[in-house]
């Protein structure tokens, strides 16, 4: 009788446990204060080492849109304007292969919006609407109908995770979920007001770190994190003060100029996308400040948030960076023209400028950091 009496009363509290189980939504939200902003952040600060790379000129590389990095330190690079092409280089910047965007008939690869790894496939975001699989060798392995718009997307288990950006004028979540065995989608797992318009650019939507994926929403100024089951929490949110953008103002946007007219305001800061990590306690997002676009570096440890203009190479060569190109959990990368490259460093000693013998009409420069 004792032990059937002790088993009712475990029961009793498993059920009163898990009724009394806080949401993920109520998790508490690290708040980071902004505490001053600079011109420029020497990479120095965390960082001992970066390693610099000249693109092979077999292909004439312009704006890199998309770059990826994966498992074998192979180097993606999307060009869609000057050569057309996606190239792969090795990571001295020699030329493996390249496939020509526009000559592909079979799988047209024009309106190439996002590329990711999906290991091991190499996947293309084309027009929103469709995923192209290319292998390691660039070869076109699938390609996949989705029937709903999306800039950006990422696969959680058997669903999409998607990046709406007022791409799908049918939805109005600017994140939602995609189940494609289903069909069906939801904003179910993300319970958040929007009554902020969600419209920005942002080249890293979806950012991974430590198993979880992060990602911010327009003008509400927090960073999320969501894992493989969809199950999200806020993760950090950065409290501008003063300089906190008033929701009213926002209520009479309706359209894309509207929206650049708002941005070239200067008396507001929000956050604005383009995650990555720097470590496991800091990271850096962009950030509209002063009616411009800057970064914000945040540490979670100690709360502070700090805006600022530029990167500066202060280990090697003296360049300086706008912002991050790309990032994983191995890597921070970012690039320069040998134009600007050049312009930078013409009226300096500088022995990487003699060392790499520079000149303006080369590919662009890769400056790699192993985290």
């Amino acid at each position: 009788m004792k032990l059937i009496y002790n088993l009712i009363l475990f029961i009793i509290s498993l059920f009163l446990f898990s009724c009394n189980k806080p949401n993920s939504q109520e998790n508490e939200t690290i708040i980071a204060s902004k505490s001053e902003n600079l011109e420029t952040l020497n990479l120095s600060t965390y960082f001992a080492d970066i390693k610099i790379i000249p693109l092979s000129n077999k292909v004439m590389i312009g704006e890199i849109e998309r770059l990826v990095v994966d498992a074998k330190n192979n180097i993606y690079i999307l060009d869609s304007h000057l050569s057309g092409t996606i190239s792969k280089f090795n990571f001295k910047g020699d030329l493996v292969n390249y496939i020509r965007i526009e000559n592909d008939s079979r799988f047209d690869l024009n309106g190439i919006m996002d590329m990711y790894f999906d290991y091991p496939y190499l996947n293309l975001n084309v027009l929103g609407n469709r995923i192209v699989k290319l292998d390691t060798n660039l070869n076109v392995i699938e390609r996949i109908n989705l029937p709903y718009n999306s800039n950006s997307h990422i696969k959680l288990r058997d669903k999409y995770l998607m990046f709406n950006n007022f791409l799908e004028d049918k939805i109005l979540y600017d994140y939602y979920v995609y189940d494609d065995k289903k069909n069906k989608i939801s904003n179910e797992f993300l319970k958040i007001d929007n009554d902020y318009p969600f419209h920005y650019k942002a080249n890293t939507v979806f950012q991974s770190n430590n198993g979880f994926y992060f990602f911010s929403k327009a003008f509400n100024d927090t960073i999320y994190e969501i894992d493989e089951f969809l199950n999200l929490k806020p993760y950090i949110t950065v409290d501008f003060g003063s300089y906190k953008i008033q929701k009213r103002s926002l209520e009479k946007i309706s359209n894309a100029m509207e929206m650049i007219q708002f941005l070239r305001q200067p008396d507001f800061n929000t956050l604005m996308g383009e995650i990555h990590f720097v470590k496991d306690t800091v990271l850096i997002s962009t950030v509209h400040s002063e009616g411009k676009t800057k970064n914000i570096l945040i540490n979670t440890y100690s709360k502070e948030a700090t805006i600022f203009s530029q990167y500066k190479d202060d280990l090697i060569s003296g360049a300086k960076f706008q912002n991050i190109l790309y990032s994983d959990e191995r890597y921070l990368v970012f690039s320069l023209s040998s134009e600007l490259l050049y312009d930078q460093l013409v009226d300096t000693i500088s022995n990487f400028k003699e060392d790499s013998n520079l000149t303006p009409n080369q590919n662009p420069y890769l400056f790699i950091i192993e985290k």
